[in-house]
């Protein structure tokens, strides 16, 4: 997930007279990032970042006043791309195919029946619904569509899959149609009429260098189907601050569920178990030809609960036990 996905949300504090760097220091996060685009975090990271940001701004609609910041500048490329849209049809299908730029725990997608279309966020990472994230995720393509559009767009209806907050006002205020909460999907929907309205910011040429260059941006973001590759990265990343290496709390830095992330690692060919053993034996490696780290600094490095564990895993991978190993490598 780029830093750039949170950028409404540290533009929406500042207007609230709250420091966006002191919010990132205060999460974790290096105020550094803001000058770097491109920084990735976990899903997980900055999801967790925009509740940490709703609670410092103490608003219940974080989430819609949020979207109603978002403007041309906020996701720099991303929104650039979709302004110069030649109408809304085109908007949606950019929307939906370079959402990536900003995020992968999430996506769009977009449905036609009869007379109504609908745009619905799909949440990918097997987690339920968070309020904030649903409720921005929703009405920012909404209002930014709506500020694009030659005329007035209107919507047929509004839905939500968490429950109802017991204050709609600004709910109905900013989407101005019948809302519907606890729904199985989130999204919105409006008269298939729309598809064709034009946008008032529309640019042919501009449009045809923003996709060239959208594709290379995208080109360069890992494939978040591969996920033992990302898997990997995480367990990797966990070592280095000797946190927890157990199943369920990678899926948390993830930001997905225990049971997402074993099925996406099935449609890998391969399961967590395996991936650890991958991790912990090339880690192992290379710090056996570390003198200065004991057998007993390295067990605890890789997250293994005693030195024997260690040492029967290693005689697995090696044939010889660690101590072996340093030896032979000492000659």
């Amino acid at each position: 997930m780029s830093i750039q996905a949170v950028w409404p949300v540290l533009q929406y504090l500042k207007q609230q007279g709250h420091s966006p760097a002191d919010a990132l220091s205060q999460w974790g996060i290096s105020p550094t990032v803001l000058a770097k685009p491109a920084t990735r975090f976990s899903h997980a990271k900055l999801t967790g970042f925009t509740g940490f940001c709703a609670t410092i701004a103490n608003d219940p609609f974080f989430g819609l006043h949020t979207a109603e910041s978002v403007n041309a500048d906020s996701f720099e490329l991303y929104s650039h791309l979709i302004s110069v849209s030649r109408n809304l049809k085109e908007a949606l299908e950019k929307t939906i195919q370079y959402l990536g730029i900003l995020e992968q725990g999430n996506a769009y997608r977009f449905a036609v029946e009869n007379d109504t279309a609908c745009f619905f966020v799909e949440n990918l990472t097997g987690l339920g619904p968070e309020r904030h994230i649903d409720e921005f995720m929703v009405a920012a393509p909404f209002l930014y569509f709506q500020q694009k559009i030659s005329g007035d767009f209107r919507l047929k209806r509004v839905l939500f899959e968490h429950e109802a907050p017991e204050d709609i006002s600004e709910h109905e205020r900013i989407f101005n149609a019948p809302i519907l909460f606890n729904h199985h999907r989130a999204g919105f929907c409006f008269d298939v009429g729309f598809l064709e309205s034009p946008f008032k910011t529309s640019n042919a040429v501009l449009s045809t260098l923003l996709t060239r260059m959208a594709n290379e941006r995208m080109s360069d973001i890992p494939d978040a189907s591969n996920w033992s590759v990302t898997v990997e990265k995480e367990i990797w990343d966990a070592m280095q601050t000797s946190d927890s290496l157990d199943l369920d709390a990678i899926s948390t830095r993830l930001g997905v569920s225990t049971r997402t992330l074993q099925r996406r690692l099935t449609d890998c060919d391969t399961t967590y178990k395996t991936l650890l053993d991958k991790v912990r034996k090339s880690m192992a490696l290379k710090l056996l030809r570390r003198p200065s780290l004991s057998i007993a600094d390295i067990t605890y490095l890789l997250g293994f609960s005693d030195q024997a564990a260690f040492t029967r895993a290693f005689k697995r991978w090696e044939g010889m036990s660690p101590r072996q190993f340093r030896i032979s490598n000492e000659k």
